[in-house]
């Protein structure tokens, strides 16, 4: 739907920038819970953060949904995961 919403001649990518901004906007809800919980610091700018882990979660989703390749999805995300730790310092 979004690939469609795309190519609309009225007002083309309304969904894709709703859909991608919430995306953002949970992503960066959870990692703030994360940082709270973990009493860890993100050494990055939270909405870069955010964005990139919506982005590759999509990715990943989409990816699998062509090549069906769980083995290289689940490396995938935990590749993910060990950037996102090496992101969070212990706040001092």
């Amino acid at each position: 739907l979004t690939l469609l919403d795309m190519r609309a001649p009225e007002d083309p990518g309304s969904l894709g920038r709703w859909q991608y901004s919430l995306y953002t906007q949970r992503a960066a809800s959870l990692l703030a819970s994360v940082a709270e919980h973990a009493e860890v610091r993100w050494t990055a700018d939270l909405h870069a953060l955010a964005r990139l882990v919506a982005t590759a979660i999509d990715g990943t989703a989409l990816a699998w949904l062509a090549d069906r390749d769980s083995d290289a999805s689940r490396a995938s995300l935990h590749v993910l995961a060990d950037a996102l730790v090496a992101l969070a310092e212990p706040r001092s």
